[in-house]
């Protein structure tokens, strides 16, 4: 999607040289196909966005940081500690996910609820060597993380 998005752009840009053109078979060699899901993530995802007669009032929000914002949050993160600095991407997920328990505290009679953050990955710089810009397929695996309020 990532490909296809930035050409498209480009060639709307009329920006010619900007053109990444796909790498069809790369992928293959770092990741090759698998014949099925492992069931648990199939029973997961059946159960998490696929329920029958469920009932959806959802909200969406777009909220924009600025550089500074941004700076400001990752030195108040590393507390101190310049080698501590995060990324700008976990110092967001990190205030956005902290913001999300919140308000699941508020909610929820002032209990901490169990949460979970999965964020997908892009893979493409991970892999060595790595893999281009222009590499298609389902690239990305999944980081995840738990928070239990016991913990």
């Amino acid at each position: 999607m990532k490909a296809f998005s930035a050409t498209w752009a480009c060639i709307s840009r009329g920006d010619l040289e900007g053109i990444v053109p796909p790498e069809l078979g790369e992928a293959f060699n770092f990741f090759p196909p698998k014949l099925s899901l492992p069931q648990n993530h199939v029973s997961l995802a059946e159960s998490l966005w696929f329920r029958e007669g469920a009932n959806y009032n959802m909200i969406t929000r777009r909220f924009v940081f600025d550089a500074k914002s941004i700076a400001s949050l990752q030195a108040k993160s590393a507390n101190g500690k310049p080698e501590a600095k995060t990324s700008r991407i976990v110092t967001l997920s990190c205030l956005i996910w902290k913001c999300c328990m919140s308000a699941t505290k508020a909610v929820s009679s002032g209990s901490l609820k169990p949460s979970v953050l999965a964020e997908a990955m892009n893979l493409r710089p991970r892999t060595k060597p790595p893999m281009s810009d222009g590499s298609i397929g389902n690239n990305f695996g999944h980081a995840i993380a738990v928070v239990h309020p016991t913990d």
